[in-house]
């Protein structure tokens, strides 16, 4: 998208004005409109990409780059990293809230994946996804959440 970007100061400006002047408003447009009020993927600050996680007798900070996937083993949700299976206290849905716009999707109803981790993706003839990530693991993405796969790769 070809764009030209002017900034006007003005010292008697009370509220910050943008202004969008095109043609049509298509998807680019639309996309942009969206990041300026804030509904887009938005990068989170580094303090904000960490959680705790618990393992054994040690409590371990977990920076969001570092995390494979959160899944449920039981009773519990567990983070999968470099070092190992680590326990996190939030759940599945809170996780889901808490990572939303940050790469993290959720692939199936025990679940969350981070895309930057995924390596390939196997397509099925029954319509689902396996996901082949960076360590090896498989991911299998439900069929009902094979939309928001879509809709995250712009599919």
């Amino acid at each position: 998208m070809e764009y030209r970007l002017e900034i006007i100061l003005d010292e008697e400006a009370q509220v910050p004005r943008i202004l969008i002047h095109t043609a049509a408003v298509d998807g680019d447009i639309q996309e942009l409109v969206d990041r300026i009020k804030g509904e887009g993927r938005q990068v989170q600050r580094p303090s904000e990409r960490r959680l705790l996680g618990f393992r054994e007798d040690e409590t371990v900070l977990l920076d969001f780059d570092g995390i494979y996937r959160f899944f449920t083993q039981g009773q519990t949700v567990q983070a999968q990293t470099r070092q190992g299976d680590i326990r996190v206290k939030q759940r599945l849905y809170e996780l889901e809230e808490l990572l939303k716009n940050t790469g993290f999707i959720r692939v199936s109803h025990s679940e969350i994946v981070n895309f930057a981790k995924v390596k390939s993706f196997e397509l099925s003839i029954s319509g689902t996804i396996n996901l082949k990530l960076d360590n090896g693991t498989y991911a299998y993405v439900s069929r009902r959440n094979v939309r928001a796969i879509k809709d995250y790769l712009g599919a």
